[in-house]
């Protein structure tokens, strides 16, 4: 499965160059920052791992104006844990069922789009679908719950970009 990974780490990250090299060569946009521009968005740790960028699985974002665009961010999270405990009085087995889904739509600004390192704000709702079932199996007994949960939010970031390449940037962000 490592080996599995790591393929896939490769293949994005040549992709993202391959993709970046093709836009670098249109001579009519020298800007990122341009209408119908876009962008997929998430975050590599150390180790060169995939994780989640602000809360979500990965973000897509595409450009209105030099100064305006809009996200979309998709988030899954889940786990299953099972566990036994045999012991002399009583043999118990439990499991955890746990599955969370969330969407986030928002607007973007940025401040500076001229600045080498630009400025943005961003504001929008998000709605989450959330699913969980524990459920305790002993000898003679059995207990399950079971919950369903939605909910929605509004979300507010600001942060700063740098592009370092035509198609490619950094950047630091805060969200609540």
């Amino acid at each position: 499965m490592d080996i599995i990974y790591k393929i896939t780490i490769a293949t994005v990250l040549i992709s993202t160059f391959t993709i970046s090299n093709g836009l670098a060569q249109e001579p009519e946009q020298s800007s990122p920052f341009h209408e119908g521009a876009k962008a997929l968005q998430f975050q590599i740790s150390e180790n060169f791992n995939l994780e989640s960028f602000s809360g979500t699985l990965f973000a897509y974002k595409r450009y209105l104006s030099e100064d305006r665009a809009n996200k979309i961010g998709l988030s899954l999270n889940s786990q299953y844990i099972t566990s036994d405990f045999p012991d002399n009085e009583n043999d118990r087995e439990d499991s955890l069922t746990d599955l969370n889904l969330g969407v986030e739509y928002t607007r973007m600004h940025y401040t500076n789009p001229d600045s080498e390192i630009k400025f943005y704000y961003g504001y929008g709702p998000g709605i989450n679908f959330g699913y969980d079932r524990t459920v305790i199996d002993e000898t003679n007994s059995k207990l399950t719950n079971q919950s369903t949960l939605y909910g929605i939010s509004g979300i507010g970031y600001a942060g700063v970009e740098l592009f370092f390449h035509s198609s490619m940037s950094l950047h630091a962000e805060y969200q609540s």
